[in-house]
Formats: structure tokens, C-alpha cells, sequence
């Protein structure tokens, strides 16, 4: 089956300030829970506990929040509340995997290069149309497959694995962190918000950074509400 991803919501992307995307490797299931699209999914997840969310996107939640908030110290990310605050931060993101079949066992990375290398021509339109200003991969091996595809100049790639951040064109941030699934909620959120502090200074993007910032502020707590439920006009 074909994973259908990207924005989770259109509304809360289009007031987000800064447009965040989460690339991960797969998403896997034996079961049919991918009968909807993955922010639907989301969506349903959000519904049936708004007060709990699945750890991979606690982390992905919280290192949006850190972007959002100015790069707050961890201890008030830490201390946020999910259904408020973190939820919405979320809502304001895309997700996009690099293998877009379910339905398989969890793929290895020895693998993840030969079986992204079919979808590598969709997600490049996908972050194309998205231009997001940061990309979190999720995974030293997603990183990897990323920064060889968009990179290609092995002394670029050399140097984008050994700082742990690259620069795509002239305004977006890939960023490497452990996988969502498996990383330490404060070692995720430093490597994220350090790692684009160091890329905005050294491309001298410091200013526009901050504009970008002092947009995202003002919405960091637009409420977490499906797109079809909010009003037309």
C-alpha cells in the first residue's frame, strides 16, 4: 500500500512562521491502520488522546516547539502542555518518509538506500513544493541518503556528516537527530535548535531567522482543529 504524507494540516502549515518538515525513513505496519493518509492518521490519533502523544512525535513535537519558541531552554519545552502547546506545534509541520510502501517489516539501513532510491524523485518534488526552511531527519542513515541525494560533491557530503547539518539552496536546514522512535527527548531538542543557530550564523541569516521566529510566536498556541472542521470564509 502507498503512504500518502506531508502536511498535517493545511490551515495551521500556512500560519506556522516556520515551515518544519520531519523526513523519516518508512511508514510500517502489519495491521491496517494506513487505510487513511499518515496526517490523518495523526489526526485520529489526536481525537482518541489528545492528552498523550506516540513518543515519535512527542519528540518531533517538541523540537518544533524549540523553533517556535525562539530556541527556549529544554526545561519549559519539557514542561509544556501536550494538548495546548505541543499538539499544535505538530499540527504545523509535515511529515515526509523516503519509502512510501507500508505493510512490511521495519526497513534496515543496509536497505534504506537501495528502496528510498525508487521514491527519491517524489519527496525531492515534495520538499520542492513544501520549501521548508528546516528538515529534521529523523536517523543518521535518513541524513545520510539525504545529504548525498541533494549534496552529490563528496567533500559537501564528507563535511555535512561530520557537523551533523547541511544547507539546501539558500534558506533550508536538513538536520540530523536520532530517530524519533529511539532518542532522548533533550538530546533531540539541542542537537535541532543548536544545529540551526550554527547554519543561521554562519550563512549570516541571523536577522531573517529572527523575523521568522517573531512570526512563529504569535500562533504557537492556534488550537489543534481538523482542516474540514474549520469554517469557510
Amino acid at each position: 500500500m502507498r503512504l500518502r504524507d506531508g502536511k498535517i494540516s493545511g490551515p495551521h502549515w500556512r500560519h506556522a512562521g516556520i515551515h518544519i518538515v520531519h523526513l523519516l525513513k518508512q511508514g510500517v505496519t502489519r495491521r491496517s491502520r494506513w487505510d487513511l493518509s499518515l496526517p490523518d492518521q495523526i489526526w485520529r490519533d489526536f481525537r482518541c488522546n489528545p492528552h498523550h502523544l506516540q513518543r515519535k512525535w512527542h519528540v518531533s513535537a517538541l523540537c518544533a516547539y524549540g523553533l517556535f519558541s525562539a530556541m527556549s531552554p529544554f526545561s519549559e519545552a519539557d514542561e509544556a502542555d501536550e494538548e495546548t502547546v505541543l499538539w499544535p506545534c505538530l499540527m504545523r509541520t509535515a511529515v515526509v518518509n523516503l519509502v512510501k510502501s507500508t505493510g512490511g517489516d521495519t526497513i534496515a539501513n543496509a536497505n534504506l538506500a537501495k528502496l528510498a532510491s525508487a521514491d527519491w524523485p517524489a519527496v525531492r518534488r515534495q520538499l520542492r513544493q513544501l520549501k521548508p526552511h528546516v528538515v529534521i531527519c529523523g536517523g543518521a542513515a535518513t541524513y545520510q541518503i539525504a545529504a548525498v541525494r541533494l549534496l552529490r560533491e563528496g567533500v559537501k557530503v564528507s563535511d555535512a556528516e561530520r557537523r551533523g547539518w547541511f544547507c539546501w539552496g539558500a534558506r533550508c536546514v536538513f538536520v540530523k537527530v536520532v530517530h524519533p522512535q529511539r532518542s532522548d527527548y533533550e538530546a533531540s531538542y539541542q542537537a535541532v535548535c543548536g544545529a540551526v543557530g550554527k547554519a543561521m550564523a554562519e550563512k549570516r541569516l541571523t536577522r531573517w531567522w529572527h523575523r521568522l521566529e517573531r512570526r512563529a510566536a504569535k500562533d504557537i498556541s492556534l488550537p489543534a482543529q481538523h482542516p474540514r472542521e474549520h469554517k469557510r470564509g
